[in-house]
């Protein structure tokens, strides 16, 4: 059975500050394949979520349909924050998108597509801070953790940019760096040109069903050189492809079911 395309997380976070510029990218979502064929097309949908009780139209943010980019496509200034926050006093408002995949694309105003990422943004009444007043891993990783999920036989494919594109977009002065460290062997590849992370074969759960690997970044102000290390890890999703066994090589057992009653 064909599941089609699938998301390596289920949710991914962001900070969003006053004044950034429109066209400033805030972060890369990737997809998986079930087969070969598909191709990946992005879709956002046209509301935020602001709490759960209410809803606004979506007017500063798009998604690159082939890439997953997702940048802003309008500036958010102190009204549009006062708007979409529930009272200006708050320092923070959270809104949420919801972004969705297919192998075909999208329709306009296309919004049930039953495979889909959440996207949270953190709304922040202040300009972004300047680059040199950054910690080493606030350049270097998001606030959320770097844990993904791959379906075990399923094609190879890239699932995660170390890069922060807001960062390397903000930050260009700076040089920052990434390493993945993993044991020689593990089905995992890392591309220092692009700062992506490819599985490079289909994963078997029966064989491994957890990979732990770390993600190293080095940042080079001047002549200063931070480096900062977070675990990367990876979990095999189970698909029904082997029938149950038992280990002793025969097809029966016996079992006890035992239960106390209670009136």
């Amino acid at each position: 059975v064909a599941f089609g395309l699938y998301f390596p997380r289920k949710e991914y976070l962001e900070n969003v500050y006053i004044d950034e510029p429109a066209g400033m990218p805030l972060l890369r979502i990737h997809a998986l394949r079930d087969s070969h064929e598909e191709v990946a097309h992005f879709h956002l949908c046209q509301n935020l979520i602001i709490s759960r009780a209410r809803s606004h139209e979506n007017n500063w943010f798009q998604i690159k349909e082939k890439t997953g980019l997702l940048y802003l496509s309008k500036s958010l200034d102190r009204e549009d924050f006062n708007m979409l926050s529930v009272g200006n006093w708050m320092p923070l408002s959270k809104v949420m998108l919801y972004v969705f995949l297919s192998s075909h694309p999208f329709q306009e105003k296309e919004c049930d597509s039953a495979t889909r990422t959440t996207v949270f943004l953190s709304l922040i009444n202040a300009t972004a801070p300047a680059c040199s007043s950054l910690t080493a891993r606030q350049l270097c990783f998001t606030e959320m953790d770097l844990s993904f999920h791959i379906k075990e036989n399923k094609p190879p494919g890239t699932f995660h940019q170390l890069q922060l594109p807001s960062v390397h977009h903000l930050c260009q002065n700076l040089s920052i760096s990434y390493k993945l460290l993993a044991a020689e062997g593990l089905p995992f590849r890392y591309n220092e040109n692009t700062t992506s992370v490819r599985v490079t074969q289909r994963l078997d759960r029966e064989e491994r069903e957890r990979y732990e690997l770390i993600a190293k970044c080095t940042v080079r102000k001047g002549f200063r050189e931070m480096q900062v290390e977070v675990p990367f890890l990876i979990n095999v999703l189970d698909e029904d492809d082997s029938p149950p066994f038992l280990p002793n090589g025969t097809d029966t057992a016996d079992a006890v079911v035992e239960f106390n009653r209670k009136e």
